[in-house]
């Protein structure tokens, strides 16, 4: 691989465009419906765009392309990148994107033994397969006159990207702050009958408003725990699912007995 600084740029978004749709089809077997995986809107995950590049760049550099090396350094290498942005997007949003406290030799929640086997994995695949039949064939499609012009571009939709959802993450922290107010005037405090219905009706509202906003957030990272609000945060997980119940009937044909309850009444008519 050469190491020219567009090509580097390349590779890593052809990677986080391969995990981006990776986890999609996951989501898709789990859910059975389109998820848009991931903390950046567009169709990239760069998490994979990091490991993805690091593994070739790493190996490269080694020069060796050995199954085993590969698949521990790999493991090693991406285990780490996990371990460090999991434990960055806790300290910064006071939130946990992903936990896996519940899996056996798990460490810290933020990785685990079966997460590090999937990055070997990967690895392996990235660098004896992806990017010498995927990622190398996809980026000489491009005139060398345009490479630099397509990474500059696709840089700056990134960082733009990369903008809004910081700012989107920072706004979902404030709703949840300000919903925990709510909720803790509406258990603490007397109110009349009238002054409790209205902090009901502000508290559904905000709930409704946040579910309304950052409904592809909180799509996108379903086990997303708050370490702050976390009874707030299920409160809005609860009015996800009854929107996504309401969706399901409308979508729903009606069955036969609906059908011909519906006929029977305009019969009557």
């Amino acid at each position: 691989m050469n190491f020219s600084w567009d090509r580097l740029f390349l590779s890593f978004f052809v990677y986080s465009v391969i995990g981006w749709i990776g986890e999609v089809l996951y989501a898709f077997v789990v859910h059975r419906r389109f998820v848009n995986r991931g903390f950046l809107t567009g169709p990239y995950c760069p998490l994979y765009g990091f490991g993805g590049l690091g593994f070739v760049v790493l190996f490269q550099v080694l020069q060796t392309d050995n199954v085993f090396a590969v698949f521990f350094g790999s493991a090693l290498f991406a285990t780490a990148l996990e371990y460090v942005t999991g434990w960055l997007l806790e300290r910064l949003f006071h939130r946990r994107y992903w936990d896996y406290s519940n899996a056996p030799l798990n460490l810290g929640g933020y990785v685990c033994l079966f997460s590090t086997i999937a990055w070997g994995i990967a690895g392996v695949c990235g660098v004896r397969f992806a990017q010498p039949h995927i990622v190398e064939p996809l980026i000489a499609l491009i005139p060398p006159f345009w490479r630099p012009i397509t990474a500059i571009a696709l840089t700056a939709l990134f960082l733009f990207d990369t903008v809004v959802a910081v700012l989107q993450n920072i706004n979902i922290s404030q709703r949840l702050h300000n919903l925990h107010i709510l909720a803790e005037q509406m258990r603490y405090r007397t109110f009349s009958g009238e002054a409790t219905v209205d902090l009901r009706r502000r508290y559904d509202r905000l709930v409704e408003e946040l579910h309304s906003i950052h409904a592809r957030t909180l799509d996108a990272f379903p086990r997303m725990r708050s370490l702050r609000y976390e009874n707030v945060l299920h409160s809005v997980r609860e009015q996800q699912r009854i929107y996504r119940e309401r969706f399901a009937r409308k979508q729903s044909p009606p069955s036969k007995s609906q059908s011909a309850s519906k006929t029977n009444h305009s019969g009557k008519r």
